[in-house]
C-alpha cells in the first residue's frame, strides 16, 4: 500500500473528496519545505479530528491467582520467588483514563484521608467530617486505619528548634481522643499496623524502619539503609511479613523483611520501578504501588507478574484495597493551571475497569479504606 494509500485508510475518507484532493496534491507533489510544512500540519489536524473518539475502556486486571504455580504458597516467607516472568512493560506513556466526566461515587467503605490541614473520616454512606486539625505547620499526612477501624495512625508535625520535624499519632475515628504512638527529637513518619493491631512499623529519618507497640511502649529498630533511604513500610494483613520500597545508588526497588528482623527475598517488578506507597491485598499475595511515572500497577508476590492497571492524565500516589479485593483506591492529581495540581480521591473497580471520583474538592490524598468487610 502506497503512502497515500494508508492515510485514506487511516482518515477514513474517500480519494475523490475535495480534502483528500487538496491533501495529496499539497503533501505529495514537488513543493517547497514551507508548502511541506503546512501539508502536514493538515495531515496532524485531520488525524487528531478522526482519532478524538471516546477513549478505549481501562483495562481489566487479570485474575493474578491464575498465574500463580499451584505449588505457590501465599506466605513470602517460605515461597521461593527466585523464578520470576518480568513485568508486562508499557509501550508508550498513553493514558488509559482521559479528561472526559468522571462521574463522582460512593468510597466501598469507610475511607480516612488528608484533606488540608486535617485528616478526614469519610463513612461509606455518609459526609466527611475532620478528626484531626493540625494548628501550625506542615499537614498531617498518612493516615491509616487500624485493623478494627476504631483507630487511624497518622504523622503529625511537632515543632522543636530547628522547625519542625513529625511524630506518629492515633485517634479515634470519633475524633475524641488523640495518642502519642512515637515521638522522639527525629522524624517518624509512614505508619503502618499490623494485622492485630497491637504494633505498627514507620519510618525514621528516612532511613529506618522501627517497629513501636500502640501503647507508644516498646520500640526497636527493625532495618536500616546506610546510603539511601526507606520509605512505603506495608504490613501484610495475613501475617509478620513487611514491604517496603528501598533507594539506594542501584535505583528503586520493594523489599521484604519479617517482622522479626530476617530479611526476604525482594519483589521482582521488571524494568518498572516503584514510587508511590505500597498496599497489600486483603490476600496478602498483591501490592498495589505507582510508578515513577504516576501509573498504577499490581504486582503478584510469588510469581512476580506486574500488572498495569491505569495511567491518568496526571499522577496517581496513595493506593489503598477494598475489603473484598475488588477495588483499589488512590489519590490523583488533576492539573488546574500550568503551575498548580490539585489533588482528588478515585477508585478504580478491578474487574471492568469503572473509574470513579470520590472527592472533588483538589485538596484530598493518602486515602486509606476500612478493610472490615459486613457480615
Amino acid at each position: 500500500m502506497n503512502p497515500t494509500s494508508r492515510w485514506v485508510a487511516l482518515l477514513g475518507i474517500s480519494e475523490r473528496s475535495l480534502a483528500f484532493r487538496i491533501l495529496c496534491r499539497d503533501a505529495c507533489g514537488p513543493k517547497p519545505p514551507a508548502a511541506i510544512g503546512k501539508s502536514i500540519l493538515l495531515t496532524f489536524a485531520l488525524t487528531l479530528a478522526v482519532s478524538c473518539a471516546p477513549a478505549a475502556a481501562v483495562p481489566t486486571l487479570p485474575d493474578a491467582t491464575a498465574t500463580v504455580p499451584s505449588t505457590a504458597s501465599a506466605d513470602p516467607t517460605t515461597t521461593p520467588i527466585a523464578e520470576r516472568s518480568t513485568a508486562v512493560p508499557r509501550s508508550t506513556r498513553t493514558p488509559t483514563a482521559t479528561a472526559t466526566l468522571i462521574p463522582v461515587g460512593s468510597p466501598p467503605g469507610a475511607l480516612v484521608f488528608q484533606s488540608g490541614d486535617s485528616v478526614l473520616y469519610l463513612p461509606a454512606d455518609g459526609e466527611p467530617r475532620p478528626i484531626y486539625t493540625v494548628e501550625e505547620g506542615p499537614p498531617p499526612g498518612s493516615p491509616t486505619f487500624s485493623p478494627d477501624c476504631q483507630w487511624v495512625a497518622f504523622t503529625a508535625p511537632r515543632a522543636d528548634s530547628s522547625g519542625f520535624q513529625a511524630d506518629i499519632l492515633a485517634v479515634r475515628v470519633d475524633g475524641t481522643e488523640v495518642r502519642t504512638i512515637a515521638s522522639s527529637s527525629r522524624h517518624e513518619s509512614g505508619p503502618s499496623w499490623s494485622p492485630d493491631g497491637i504494633r505498627l512499623v514507620f519510618v525514621l529519618d528516612g532511613g529506618e524502619l522501627h517497629i513501636v507497640t500502640f501503647d507508644g511502649g516498646a520500640r526497636a529498630r527493625l532495618t536500616a539503609v546506610e546510603k539511601g533511604s526507606v520509605f512505603a513500610p506495608a504490613w501484610s494483613p495475613i501475617g509478620e511479613v513487611i514491604a517496603y520500597i528501598e533507594e539506594t545508588q542501584e535505583g528503586r526497588k520493594i523489599r521484604l523483611v519479617h517482622s522479626d528482623h530476617r530479611p526476604l527475598q525482594d519483589v521482582a517488578t521488571g524494568s518498572v520501578t516503584p514510587s508511590g506507597v505500597l498496599s497489600w491485598s486483603p490476600d496478602g499475595m498483591r501490592l498495589a504501588f505507582a510508578d515513577e511515572d504516576g501509573d498504577l500497577y499490581i504486582v503478584d508476590i510469588a510469581s512476580g507478574i506486574t500488572t498495569p492497571v491505569l495511567a491518568m492524565p496526571g499522577r496517581i500516589e496513595g493506593t489503598t484495597w477494598s475489603g473484598n479485593g475488588t477495588t483499589v483506591v488512590f489519590s490523583a492529581t488533576r492539573e488546574e493551571n500550568a503551575t498548580q495540581y490539585l489533588w482528588d480521591i478515585y477508585s478504580i473497580d478491578l474487574d471492568d475497569g469503572e473509574l470513579r471520583r470520590i472527592t472533588t474538592s483538589g485538596k484530598d490524598r493518602g486515602p486509606d479504606l476500612c478493610r472490615m468487610v459486613p457480615p
